[in-house]
């Protein structure tokens, strides 16, 4: 994996708009440096969210970016994704073991951003290095009927070795979560296990 941003687990804090588009540009220069299938298009690289626990660091889901807006206050970029209950998960004899998410590609991102930045910065006045200080959050919503179901900070943003895939990782404080609903850790350690197995076979066929 290539590293691209990251915050400390720490300071649990989102990055912002800057340090995405960073991240971006040191992806560009990895893959023009490694020769790979995909070294002259970064920007039909797919973008997917990974949910990890913080406790250990482990894989609990895997999700696909519908698009980017802008909240109602104007203090920060949602990465909007449906929840992957179903859709998405193939399965074969009770075994997940191909994941088909619908997402945009750093292309998509790069232009969601652009047209962010002159909505926000010429229609509203917002100056520059405002706009690159915003943070960017991950949102989860129902795949059902878009309801919101949770808001998670990004933590890191990785690319594979083979240049196939950009994952924006986000980190769930799973020890707080089975303090306050224990019935939450047998769910957590099932998801972790389908995930780990997941991976593996994501990782061997470069998805």
């Amino acid at each position: 994996m290539h590293k691209g941003i990251s915050i400390s687990e720490e300071k649990l804090i989102s990055i912002c708009v800057g340090e995405i588009l960073y991240s971006h540009g040191h992806f560009s220069e990895v893959l023009s440096e490694t020769p790979t299938e995909y070294s002259d298009q970064l920007s039909t690289v797919p973008v997917k969210i990974v949910v990890k626990r913080l406790s250990n660091n482990k894989v609990i889901d895997l999700l696909g970016i519908k698009r980017l807006e802008l909240n109602k206050e104007k203090t920060c970029i949602w990465v909007v994704c449906p929840s992957n209950r179903t859709s998405s998960i193939f399965t074969h004899n009770g075994d997940i073991y191909k994941l088909n998410l619908k997402t945009l590609s750093i292309g998509d991102i790069t232009i969601c951003f652009d047209n962010l930045k002159k909505e926000i910065c010429t229609n509203d006045g917002m100056d520059l290095k405002h706009f690159l200080d915003l943070p960017v959050k991950v949102i989860i919503t129902d795949e059902r009927n878009d309801k919101l179901l949770d808001c998670l900070d990004i933590a890191t943003t990785l690319m594979n070795d083979t240049g196939s895939g950009v994952f924006y990782h986000c980190l769930v404080d799973d020890m707080r979560l089975i303090s306050e609903n224990p019935d939450l850790e047998k769910i957590l350690d099932e998801s972790e296990k389908k995930y780990a197995n997941l991976m593996s076979k994501l990782i061997k066929n470069g998805q």
